[in-house]
């Protein structure tokens, strides 16, 4: 049986220091590992040769703008599929600025009554403009559930 690929891992920051101790950077060479810079510096791509780190500096500070041009980015770079497990404001970032085309919800078994908000934008969408999902399917896993389908914006 063959093996398969092994995707690219991505980071997003506003700073290039990432700690030599961390996970990420100590296990950079077992995959394309990119640190994508959210900040005003010039569009380019610096490789560290001793830790194999890639540094994707998107040139642009406005978020939405930072994220189109790293989609831009990948694209160029021949990563043609992103799967964005972010926290909360990373993953609604993307989905607000519409560059999801696949949203995969994943609920636990357990219930504590208060949590986090799994998504959350900056400003809140009326009904009559929100995301919805079409084409949704619901699968288990493991102890969990979850849903996913195909984001549109009401217009």
């Amino acid at each position: 049986m063959g093996r398969g690929f092994t995707p690219a891992r991505c980071i997003f920051t506003s700073n290039k220091n990432i700690p030599a101790t961390a996970w990420f950077t100590r296990h950079a060479g077992a995959a394309k590992s990119i640190v994508v810079v959210h900040d005003r510096t010039a569009r380019r791509i610096e490789i560290n040769g001793d830790t194999r780190l890639e540094y994707w500096y998107t040139g642009q500070f406005r978020k939405s703008a930072h994220l189109e041009t790293f989609t831009e980015m990948a694209f160029e770079n021949n990563l043609t599929s992103v799967f964005v497990e972010g926290g909360q404001r990373l993953a609604s970032s993307f989905l607000e600025a519409g560059l999801v085309n696949r949203v995969y919800l994943l609920f636990g078994n357990k219930i504590i009554g208060r949590g986090l908000d799994g998504l959350r934008f900056s400003k809140g969408l009326a009904i009559n403009n929100c995301i919805h999902l079409e084409n949704i399917q619901m699968f288990l896993l493991d102890n969990a559930f979850g849903v996913t389908g195909i984001p549109k914006i009401n217009s």
